[in-house]
Order: structure tokens, then C-alpha cells, then sequence
């Protein structure tokens, strides 16, 4: 697990407020025994979090409980598998990506993400009431947050080199 905290350092890259936004990178799940956690920024009240069910699908969900969206395609364990998820302002719209592929469902959020109770990012893991949970269980690679940019708006190839910016 990966904990980057409410510092003035991180804070203006992961506020996403009402940005549009991108999170990406390449992601090898061991298995789906368990829901596993790709990422949640916030803490609680507020939280912006990314993991899967037990059938491999994603799931988007928002003030650390609301579910907004689960996949309808599922991921493949003990394979590299591009996740993308993006966030548009302008229609407020949610979408995934796997493997280039943009998912059948989507979802919209009318309100900020707004973080009001610690901006703190976990990589690997989320954290609910003081304790760490949903652990990540194989690898990510190219992971990357970009704030202010939708990096993918239908499908697409995935990347085959190192990602850069």
C-alpha cells in the first residue's frame, strides 16, 4: 500500500475536484477471491475509490460507500490488463476502459468530488473508518493520475512502451 498524505506537495495534483481527470496504468491481479482496491483518493466523506467485485468486474465509488458504477465487462486474473477511468466536467460522465475497450456502462456525478475529510490517496488498498482494507494482491505498472485532461474518450490502443506525462 501506497499512503500519500493531505501534504501542500501533493494536494493541487490529486484534488480533483470538478476537473476532468484520468487515472491509468497497467494492473496484473493475482486473484479475485476478495474485492481488491486499485486506488481511493480521500478518506471517508467524500473519497473518489476504484477496485473490483469478486467476478473481476470494476467498480466506481464515490464518498467511500455510494456505489456509482460496476462494470459490465469483467478483467482476467494473472494477466496484464490496461485499466482506464476518466472522469468528464463538462457532462459530469464516469467511464472505463479495459483493455481499450470503452465499457458498456457509465455513470455521472452531479457533485465535486470534494474530499472534506483528508485528501489522503491510498495505492493498493482502501481505508474506512481508521483501518486499511480491500487489499491490492499483484502488480501495477505505468500507474499514473492526470488532473485536467481525459486521456481517453473512446477506444482505444493501449500502450505499449513506458508512459510518459
Amino acid at each position: 500500500v501506497i499512503t500519500i498524505g493531505d501534504g501542500d506537495d501533493f494536494r493541487e495534483v490529486f484534488k480533483l475536484g470538478t476537473d476532468s481527470w484520468t487515472i491509468d496504468g497497467w494492473f496484473w491481479f493475482d486473484n479475485f477471491s476478495a474485492t481488491r482496491a486499485i486506488i481511493q483518493v480521500g478518506r471517508d466523506n467524500g473519497a473518489l475509490a476504484i477496485d473490483t467485485t469478486t467476478g473481476g468486474e470494476l467498480r466506481i465509488i464515490a464518498s467511500g460507500v455510494s456505489l456509482l458504477m460496476t462494470t459490465n465487462s469483467s478483467i482476467t486474473a494473472q494477466t496484464w490488463t490496461h485499466i482506464a477511468v476518466t472522469f468528464t466536467d463538462s457532462d459530469n460522465t464516469v467511464r472505463v476502459f479495459i483493455d481499450g475497450s470503452l465499457d458498456s456502462n457509465t455513470a455521472t456525478k452531479s457533485t465535486a468530488w470534494d474530499y472534506s475529510s483528508a485528501l489522503t490517496v491510498q495505492i493498493g488498498a482502501r481505508f474506512f473508518s481508521n483501518s486499511f482494507y480491500y487489499h491490492f494482491i499483484g502488480y501495477m505498472q505505468d500507474f499514473r493520475l492526470t488532473k485536467g485532461l481525459v486521456r481517453y474518450t473512446g477506444n482505444y490502443t493501449p500502450p505499449t512502451a513506458p508512459v510518459e506525462g
